[in-house]
């Protein structure tokens, strides 16, 4: 059982009684490679790219904790492959979706919902991917190892204040620890319209956007996780996050970390607050729009 779900899931009890051989590994993903027109790559070599970094995400053992099957962090993956340099050599953007379960309840919340275009890397078949926790092997291991760290974090401080510090700390080392020649190149870089995955976590890093972080353990396990039980009182907890992110963003305005936040729960804000009163809805409209002006469109229903 994942340490940091003990005692929202299961009795100790009943933990004792679970066969050791029943632990999985942490990530379930699906990875789909995808090309719009390729003049030299067999489709063949595609097809083993896609099966050999699910088989990379699925297989590698990140934590020292134990999961069920079920307990496993689902996720998407999507390379979309846009150029090639050479046989063996890619540029393309991946899209990386984590999800978490509600407690009791079908529902599936979106943790992370990012693209990070134009990614170079070379893809050998039968060239194993490793994992780039503790030395850097290539782009591709390097950059898959990065996101599973991130996709961990995200997923511990769901379930704890904070509690996916020691997969950020993994995630920041991995960029500190690059190449050189990989310092300020492509999506490690320290770029002026600070959308990157330096960013991402200086952002994760930064003491003014702590609160925030702390918000998202507050947003989902006192907020979605309760609504089964209570709408009205998870509700309330979802609003007052929402209060602490818009804070974070005038404090620190721009960040990548607020970004993402809209990107990943834009339609589940709405979909949540759309059976409120008048005056819920106008705060949360306010906020979403302050914050998300981009999608200020999807926000205008909460003011009907």
């Amino acid at each position: 059982m994942k340490t940091k779900k003990l005692n929202i899931f299961l009795t100790l009890g009943f933990l004792l009684m679970i066969n050791v051989s029943m632990f999985a590994q942490e990530l379930n993903f699906s990875v789909s490679v995808q090309v719009a027109q390729l003049q030299t790559t067999d489709e063949r070599v595609l097809k083993a790219m896609e099966k050999e970094i699910e088989e990379f995400l699925n297989t590698t053992r990140w934590t020292q904790d134990e999961f069920e099957d079920e307990e496993r962090i689902e996720g998407n993956l999507l390379i979309a492959i846009v150029s090639e340099n050479g046989a063996n050599n890619f540029v393309a953007d991946f899209t990386i979706q984590s999800i978490r379960p509600v407690f009791n309840s079908s529902y599936k919340t979106k943790l992370l919902n990012y693209k990070d275009e134009g990614i170079a890397f070379s893809y050998l078949e039968n060239q194993p991917i490793r994992n780039s926790s503790e030395k850097y092997f290539d782009n591709l291991s390097t950059i898959l190892t990065f996101y599973a760290y991130v996709v961990l974090g995200l997923d511990y401080d769901s379930f704890s204040k904070l509690g996916g510090q020691p997969y950020f700390d993994i995630a920041n080392d991995i960029i500190t620890s690059l190449p050189s020649n990989l310092v300020n190149a492509g999506g490690w870089a320290k770029t002026s319209n600070r959308i990157s995955r330096f960013w991402l976590m200086e952002n994760i890093t930064n003491p003014r956007l702590r609160a925030m972080r702390e918000a998202m353990y507050t947003f989902h396990r006192r907020g979605l996780d309760v609504m089964w039980e209570d709408a009205g009182k998870g509700k309330a907890v979802i609003l007052s996050s929402l209060k602490v992110v818009e804070k974070a963003h005038q404090t620190y305005p721009n960040t990548m970390m607020v970004r993402l936040f809209g990107d990943s729960k834009n339609q589940e804000i709405v979909e949540i607050f759309q059976i409120a009163d008048r005056a819920e809805k106008l705060r949360v409209y306010e906020i979403m729009v302050g914050i998300d002006p981009y999608r200020t469109g999807t926000y205008n229903v909460l003011k009907r």
